[in-house]
Formats: C-alpha cells, sequence, structure tokens
C-alpha cells in the first residue's frame, strides 16, 4: 500500500512559484482587476457598447430574446400589465363626456365612438 503513495510523490511534477489561491478568491481577484479595467478606459466600453447596440443584426437578436423571454413567461401563467400610458378612467366614465354634449373631449385617449358621443 505504501508503494502507490511513494509512486505518487516521486512521478508528481515538482511546482514552481507560490501555490495558486483557492479559486472563490482568485474569481474574485479576476472580477475586481475587470472592473478595474473598466473603469480605466470608460471612454472605450461606452463607444464600444453604443456601436454594438445600433448595428442591425445585434437590435434583431435582441428582439428575437425578448420576444422568447415574453413568450416563455405567457406560457408559464404569467399576466403582463398593458403597454402604455395607464388610465386614469375607464371608457364609460370619461369626464369630459359626462360633461354634457358641448364639450370637447380633452382626452386623446378616448375612443372614437365616445368621441363621436360628445360632439
Amino acid at each position: 500500500m505504501s508503494v502507490p503513495l511513494l509512486l505518487d510523490t516521486v512521478l508528481a511534477k515538482p511546482t514552481r512559484g507560490r501555490p495558486r489561491l483557492p479559486t472563490p478568491e482568485r474569481l474574485e481577484n479576476k472580477k475586481a482587476t475587470q472592473k478595474a479595467w473598466v473603469l480605466r478606459n470608460y471612454d472605450y466600453v461606452t463607444a464600444q457598447c453604443k456601436r454594438l447596440s445600433t448595428r442591425p443584426e445585434y437590435r434583431e437578436r435582441r428582439k428575437e430574446l425578448y420576444a422568447w423571454k415574453r413568450q416563455s413567461l405567457l406560457e408559464s401563467g404569467f399576466v403582463p400589465r398593458p403597454r402604455g400610458r395607464p388610465r386614469l378612467y375607464e371608457a364609460p366614465e370619461c369626464p369630459s363626456t359626462l360633461a354634457g354634449p358641448d364639450t370637447e373631449c380633452v382626452h386623446r385617449d378616448c375612443p372614437a365612438e365616445l368621441k363621436s358621443l360628445v360632439v
């Protein structure tokens, strides 16, 4: 039993320099180095991001990813909020329709049928 242990120590390659840091510490040092580089080269990084984001294939890919994520959320049962500006009133209780026939509708988002009732 002691022979394999002896062979491992004899056949092991000698290491030079200091031993490596444990993995979490190495990753932490690497992230700190990357962050320092980005801070030093801020102008270059922002210009590169702008340059890449205006490319048509990049924008197309982002739209695909957005649609894919949205579709997966909808399939899982998520109900998103309606798009656009939030409405203060539902269509029937719009204040301009309650004001009377002489009043012009002040809400641009009123449906056409309500506008026709007001005028």
